[in-house]
């Protein structure tokens, strides 16, 4: 972007549109960032306080249920194994969620399987979609200031392409700036790549047959940063009830198992 202001005189414009473009990215990465913490201390606290309540709190009755020598109900044996289990082998569990990091780490550094976790990605239903207008919007942005600044049309898409988190879209722009050196345009090949949702690709069109489109790929990306936000906001909003009901779910499940086997020992005493 620089080399290009300076080679068209224009550097002063440029500059303020890459300052511009880098505030919009890094407040993006910013919100996302921010509306993953609650949801991330939501979820470790309350998987904190189940098994608490299965390694502390569970083996406080245990002696009751031994004393008692009744059948336990099923699913007070399966609490029950379970909380006897996590104090026992916790150790084996924590080395076991470490070595699945360390392997899922390794694993992605491959191209082929980051490639397979980023289609798998985008077939997902909520994360899809936002995953999908994130790149898209960035890539617009990032090809209309490079276009605007006078870099060449493949080497801008080449460049605005390389930016794209998921790999499978990357993948599709970079067919689509194949095709685009050959002459089939820009909507053409990004509608064949099957990545692009048909809003940008009909503003896409638009800004090709009126020569204006610069001006429509800045649009495109306002339009999808304004979508991400809200649906990370929707997301946010569905995503804490969901773990707290889960986590409330399996706390009542405990509870109940413990209740049944209680009232079982008091049914007998009677």
């Amino acid at each position: 972007m620089v080399r290009a202001g300076e080679a068209s005189g224009a550097l002063h414009d440029i500059l303020a549109h890459v300052a511009n473009f880098l505030l919009r990215t890094e407040a993006l990465r910013q919100r996302v960032v921010s509306a993953s913490i609650y949801p991330a201390i939501l979820l470790v606290a309350a998987t904190l306080s189940v098994g608490l309540v299965l390694t502390v709190v569970l083996p406080q009755f245990e002696p009751m249920f031994r004393e008692a020598g009744s059948t336990l109900p099923a699913s007070t044996q399966f609490v029950v194994g379970l909380g006897a289990a996590l104090q026992q082998y916790w150790w084996l569990l924590l080395l076991g969620i470490i070595g699945a990091a360390a392997g899922w780490r390794t694993a992605m550094k491959q191209p082929a399987v980051a490639a397979k976790r980023d289609r798998a990605l985008l077939a997902l239903p909520v994360i899809g979609g936002l995953v999908t207008r994130y790149d898209i919007g960035r890539f617009c942005r990032t090809l209309g200031l490079l276009l605007a600044g006078g870099v060449a049309a493949p080497r801008a898409m080449a460049l605005a392409g390389a930016g794209a988190s998921n790999r499978a879209i990357a993948a599709g722009i970079e067919d689509a700036a194949a095709r685009f050196v050959r002459g089939e345009g820009l909507s053409a090949p990004l509608a064949r790549s099957g990545r692009f949702p048909d809003l940008a690709l009909q503003l896409i069109r638009l800004g090709e047959e009126t020569g204006r489109l610069e001006e429509m790929l800045s649009e495109i990306a306002d339009i999808y940063d304004e979508e991400v936000k809200t649906a990370l906001d929707r997301l946010l909003a569905i995503l804490v009830p969901a773990i707290t009901v889960g986590m409330g779910l399996i706390v009542g499940f405990i509870v109940a198992s413990v209740m049944t086997a209680l009232i079982s020992i008091n049914d007998l005493a009677i």
